[in-house]
């Protein structure tokens, strides 16, 4: 026997064990010595609710085993909130392929998925115990939630109650958040996710142009007309939102972890009665009670949980990138001048502080976030940007040629970023430069161009042209029944005239 069993010395007394004593050693030998002792039980004819001597020992080494596993998960908690407070992430390439994941994960969720499945393992190997380590598992994962909550709002929301972080407000507000939800893009990451489809949903290019203009008069309504957003109003820090997109995609992949535990649950509550090793005529030793639904439910809820922080954590990096282009156009279309004598080559200085802060965004989002989730961020930004340049005609007081020169050049310089990040033309752009294009014309010109080829803007939007071009003039040259004679005539030939768009 020596020859063929390894055994363990024990120094103060020389004898040779087996194995190393341990309490975990009850999780290979219990499902065995159940299976004996109903045997026993069986055979000496006790009464139900009676056990021989062997299985009240045995329990009592499972409740040591048990004591000793609440102190690991206690442990457990307490590493995962230290290493979630310093944004500690897990890169190497190895463990995440072993997690089925190819971008960071936080160091502290793996440390509670760890634990989920050493729980799952107990639940194996000690049946009779399911609900307790299912209970374990729900008190692990509401201590992480709320963790995780306060590192989400550590990051969101300012200490001072009288400020506020616009694009968190936004994802807050309920008619937002509903209805960025209900677009097809956000329904295409749920497919992707959930490895239902292949392929996107099928949008035409005038469906996801007409989605991009309804979120773009969403957002725009929810800003105050002619304000500026103040700096503390958004996440300026890129290393914030790397780690916002760390946390979006660890709670993700945990909730769906999570969800894989329920589902073992069920499985494991289906082979007891069947399957299960202890099966015998003996009612107190068979007939397990079953793991409560509520319980389950429970940790099916905990997944959703999750995945509703993730869920949200995206929708703020959605709309941090959007309330960027507020905070650095609005001060080129509210406080810029179009009518300047001096013609500079260069895009005004916020738009090249733009076109860095979203060449930044994009290289940590890159390292953060799977592909699609990249895609949703940054797809739809240049009709956003677009739609704040042309709704700012409303509010320049002059233009001339220099001015418009310097608008083409601005949206050249943002076409060129984005294209760069989302490798599309961003053909938005070239509507609104297009759209710039026609104060080179004069208001008959711009008439003419309507009948001869057709409308290709809005009636409003060319009425802000005939206005913007009447201001432009000098006083002298200022005559108001000759504007309304415009106004009047461009409605008249928009009457006529399909619109193109």
């Amino acid at each position: 026997m020596k020859d063929k069993c390894d055994y363990v010395e024990v120094a103060d007394s020389h004898q040779q064990l087996v194995c190393v004593p341990t309490s975990k050693n009850i999780t290979y030998i219990f499902k065995p010595l159940m299976n004996f002792i109903t045997d026993i039980e069986a055979a000496l004819k006790l009464e139900d609710g009676n056990h021989c001597h062997l299985y009240e020992y045995l329990v009592e080494c499972v409740k040591i085993f048990l004591g000793h596993v609440n102190n690991d998960l206690d442990n457990t908690i307490d590493n995962a909130t230290k290493s979630l407070e310093t944004w500690k992430v897990t890169s190497d390439a190895e463990v995440l392929k072993s997690h089925g994941v190819v971008r960071p994960l936080l160091q502290s969720t793996l440390c509670v998925d760890q634990s989920l499945q050493g729980l799952e393992e107990l639940m194996q190997a000690l049946p009779m115990y399911v609900e307790h380590f299912l209970s374990l598992a729900c008190t692990i994962l509401q201590n992480y939630k709320q963790t995780s909550q306060v590192a989400y709002r550590g990051i969101v929301q300012p200490e001072s109650e009288d400020k506020r972080i616009i694009s968190a407000t936004w994802a807050k507000d309920e008619d937002i958040s509903r209805f960025l939800m209900s677009l097809p893009n956000w329904a295409n990451l749920q497919l992707m996710k959930e490895n239902r489809a292949a392929v996107d949903v099928e949008e035409s290019p005038e469906e996801v142009r007409l989605r991009n203009k309804k979120e773009s008069e969403i957002l725009i309504g929810n800003l105050a007309s002619g304000t500026l957003i103040p700096p503390h109003e958004i996440l300026s820090d890129v290393a914030q939102l790397r780690v916002l997109a760390q946390l979006q995609e660890s709670l993700e992949w945990l909730s769906s972890r999570i969800q894989s535990m329920a589902t073992c649950v069920v499985h494991i509550e289906k082979q007891r009665g069947s399957t299960y090793v202890l099966a015998s005529p003996r009612e107190s030793v068979q007939d397990l009670p079953p793991v409560p639904d509520a319980t389950v439910q429970t940790l099916e809820e905990l997944a959703k949980d999750f995945q509703e922080i993730a869920d949200t954590c995206l929708l703020v990096l959605h709309l941090e990138v959007r309330v960027h282009c507020f905070f650095y156009l609005l001060p080129v279309t509210i406080q810029g001048n179009f009518a300047g004598g001096v013609d500079s080559q260069e895009p005004d200085p916020e738009v090249m502080k733009l076109n860095k802060d979203l060449s930044s965004i994009d290289e940590a989002m890159t390292a953060c976030l799977q592909q699609r989730k990249h895609r949703y961020i940054f797809e739809g930004l240049g009709h956003l940007i677009a739609s704040i340049l042309i709704n700012s005609t409303s509010s320049i007081q002059k233009v001339n040629e220099n001015g418009i020169k310097k608008v083409c050049r601005n949206i050249f310089a943002m076409q060129q970023t984005l294209t760069s990040i989302t490798m599309n033309r961003e053909v938005a752009l070239d509507y609104a430069r297009q759209y710039f294009e026609l104060f080179y014309f004069t208001p008959e010109d711009i008439l003419n161009l309507i009948v001869e080829h057709g409308a290709q803007f809005q009636e409003m939007e060319y009425k802000n042209v005939l206005l913007l071009l009447h201001r432009s003039l000098p006083s002298s040259d200022r005559d108001p029944d000759s504007l309304d004679a415009l106004l009047s005539r461009l409605r008249d030939i928009l009457n006529e005239v399909a619109v193109a768009i």
